[in-house]
């Protein structure tokens, strides 16, 4: 599933593609400039749609990957826009609202760099981290 915070990306990719477009016409090769508009149309079209999206909890907690407790504490503290069905009915997020957590190390999520050094190093040393996991462990 694509990552909705990348949307600003996709528009700078646009951009970048609405350009080779009038650059191709520029040369003459209007086939080609007519495909690459196209396929530009294409894909704002299935983001205005994609950000428009009513994701549950669960949907937005696989896209960001906050847990969903933290997503509703969100949106109970108003943090966070919600839609509502009716009383008691199954809140739902925007897409485009989901908050997006930084990822972690797949292999071990719960070591991540920023925590072995405390938080307090903005230059990551994978050497200092395994003697800190070493110590860690009793190694």
């Amino acid at each position: 599933m694509m990552m909705v915070s990348s949307s600003s990306g996709l528009e700078d990719f646009l951009d970048q593609w609405r350009f080779m477009a009038e650059h191709l016409r520029s040369l003459g090769a209007d086939g080609q400039a007519d495909t690459l508009a196209m396929c530009v149309r294409q894909l704002e079209g299935w983001m205005r749609s994609e950000e428009s999206r009513l994701v549950t909890i669960a949907e937005a907690a696989d896209i960001g990957g906050y847990s969903e407790e933290h997503l509703r504490r969100l949106v109970r503290a108003g943090s966070l826009p919600a839609v509502q069905n009716g009383p008691g009915g199954r809140i739902r997020l925007r897409a485009r609202a989901v908050p997006m957590k930084a990822a972690v190390d797949a292999e071990r999520p719960d070591i991540s760099p920023a925590r072995v050094a405390g938080g307090t190093s903005d230059a990551y040393d994978p050497a200092e981290d395994a003697r800190d996991i070493a110590q860690a462990i009793g190694g």
